[in-house]
Formats: C-alpha cells, structure tokens, sequence
C-alpha cells in the first residue's frame, strides 16, 4: 500500500503544537511500519530532523505558494495517485483517495471569529467543512472537539475517532539542576516564577492572567515573576498594553519562541505552570508539566479539564478571581503540590505518539 503524508506543516523549524503532531507521528510510522510505502510532500526539500527515514520513505517536493493543498497537492495527487492520505492538519485536497484521514485539532475559529483576518477564517471555515465531508475519518485529539466538530459539521459518529495527542516525558529525566539554571539566566528568569506556554493571543486567556498574577503581587503572597513562552499571536497589543501600565512591568518575562530543550528546562524550574486558555483541542504544555513534576493550574472545561484527568487545580478560565485563587492554592498547599505532581507523573504514562501512530496506521490500512 502506498500512504500519503502531507508533511507541509511538519517541515518547518520552529514547530509549536499542529506542526509538532504531525512531526511526530510521522517519525513514530517511520519506527512501526516497514511494510507500506510512504509518501512525504512537502513544498520544500526536508528538514535535518525529517532526514534519514527509513528506505520505504519518500520524499516529494511539491512546488507552490498559495492554495497549496487545493491546487498544488491536488495535481500531484491527480499525476500519482496512493491508496490512502494522511492530512494531520484539517485542509483536505480536493484530489484526495477514498481511504482519506484528516486530524481536526480543534474549530476555535468559530468561536473566535474576531481572532482571524479574512482569509485565514475563510480557509479555516471552508477548508474544515470540505475536509470532514471529503474524508473516510475524521480524527481528534479529544473528545471535546468530537463533541463540538459533530455538533458543527453534523458528522456521523462512526467516521468519528478519537485519538489522543501523544507525549514523550523522557527529556525531562535528562535535565540537570545545572541546566535549569543556565536556560533560566539566558531568558532573564529568577525564583520563583510562574509561567505560560503556548501562544501569546486572546483565545489563550492571557489578559486575565496577566491581571490575575498581579493581583496575587499586590497581595503580597508572591514576590516573583510571570514569564511567557510563545510567539506573539493576535490580542497581543492588549497584553502589551496591560503590562505597560503596570509600575513594575519587569515581573512579567516574555521570551518569545523556546525550542523544545529550554522549554522544557523553563518548565522544570517553574513554581507552577498557569494554562487558563479559553478553547483547547487538547493542551500538551499540560502533560509537559505533569513530566517536569510541575503542578498545573488550568482552566475547568473542555479539552483542558480532559487531558488533566484530575491531576491539576481547574479554575474558571472567564473570572480573574477564580485564577487567581487557583494560583494561590500551588503557592500555599504544599501537600496539594505533592498530590498534583505524583498525580501528573503518572497521567503522563497514559500518552504516548506512539500509541497516537497506531492508531493513525489502523485508521489509514482498514
């Protein structure tokens, strides 16, 4: 059988949760399956670390720019044909094989319709309606945005699957007190701090946890900083704004993207991880913490509340007061702390992208 990959999204450097997916489960068939061919189209040649397959493995560099998928991946598709396709990030090709598996990692761009320019909403909208009629299955990374892609799409439930983003704890093991300390003073970081990770936009609640941190300053309970991790995302300016208006606005650290290693040694050295996002399709900087025996803090609802499992404090996400609260609860309970860390570790084993590859080949050779 010969499999299909749009590995588009997997091909850049800087990956942050949808192109670390498909990542990742494309390393993981690469360590399963000898037996199918596989075929990587990409708009450019393949990264290092996309380098080195296996020899059933193909590269192909699909030329084009804009409506790539539609119009580019189409023709090729059209030209050569395979028996299945493999879309880890909504947009299926019009040109596409009965056997299609497309992965929705969530729809939030209905709900934050405000959040998108023109065209990125019109691709998001169309390109989602298309894909969840044109594939064989419809996968996701929770149950949450099961609920919500069937609700929206009217998408049967037998096409439906579910299937949980992986997660490998093991570089957590390898971090030194010494290299937690060397990523801490390169990013302006000191004990203690709290930290965010993902995104630096609206959707992601960081206004209100901003202002929440602050409140806990002013109580006096906590003297440290805040530091965020991620690319500016839009909302922004709002963030910009808050922290410019405050006295101190040095507490608060943005770092701007971190590469997986001092992401990870951020976390590792954080007092807690704050994560009270308004929409998830599913929240792995959540099962990052857990591995880094970092208690969590996360907002009470969706794919956030699932992916915790009972091992982080849930606060509602739309009451500063409840984030704050719930910041206040890892700072002071030292025996909440041992609970949610012992609790987090094992939650852990229960991802895997192996586990994730899997079920994807189940999917993709049924």
């Amino acid at each position: 059988m010969v499999i299909g990959i749009d590995a588009s999204r997997a091909n850049i450097t800087e990956r942050t949760g949808v192109e670390q997916y498909g990542y990742h489960v494309i390393r993981e068939l690469a360590r399963l399956d000898r037996k199918n061919d596989y075929r990587l189209y990409t708009r450019e040649p393949l990264t290092k670390d996309l380098q080195g397959l296996p020899g059933n493995f193909q590269s192909v560099v699909v030329p084009g720019r804009r409506l790539w998928t539609y119009w580019a991946l189409s023709r090729e598709l059209r030209k050569n044909p395979v028996d299945a396709l493999f879309v880890p990030s909504h947009t299926v090709p019009p040109v596409h094989p009965k056997r299609t598996v497309v992965t929705v990692h969530d729809i939030g761009f209905k709900r934050f319709r405000k959040n998108y320019g023109f065209y990125h909403y019109l691709s998001l909208a169309l390109g989602t309606k298309l894909s969840v009629r044109w594939a064989g299955t419809v996968v996701t990374p929770s149950r949450a945005v099961a609920l919500e892609v069937g609700k929206e799409y009217d998408v049967p439930a037998n096409k439906m699957q579910v299937v949980p983003n992986g997660f490998d704890p093991s570089p957590y093991r390898k971090l030194t007190a010494r290299d937690v300390a060397a990523v801490m003073k390169k990013y302006r970081t000191k004990d203690p701090y709290l930290v965010f990770v993902g995104r630096l936009e609206a959707r992601k609640n960081v206004v209100a946890l901003v202002e929440a941190f602050y409140r806990l300053r002013d109580s006096g309970l906590f003297g440290g900083q805040l530091v965020l991790v991620g690319n500016p995302g839009v909302g922004y300016e709002d963030i910009r704004r808050m922290i410019g208006k405050r006295p101190s606005p040095e507490y608060v650290v943005h770092t701007g993207y971190v590469h997986d290693t001092e992401r990870f040694a951020l976390l590792k050295g954080a007092r807690a991880l704050v994560f009270p996002s308004l929409h998830e399709g599913f929240g792995i900087p959540i099962l990052e913490a857990f591995a880094a025996d970092t208690p969590v803090v996360t907002a009470g609802r969706g794919a956030t509340k699932e992916v915790a499992g009972g091992a982080a404090v849930l606060v509602d996400p739309e009451s500063v007061a409840s984030i704050h609260q719930g910041m206040e609860r890892v700072l002071v309970d030292e025996a909440l702390v041992g609970k949610l860390t012992a609790a987090g570790r094992e939650r852990t084993k229960q991802f895997g992208w192996n586990k994730t590859a899997r079920e994807i080949l189940k999917a993709l050779t049924a």
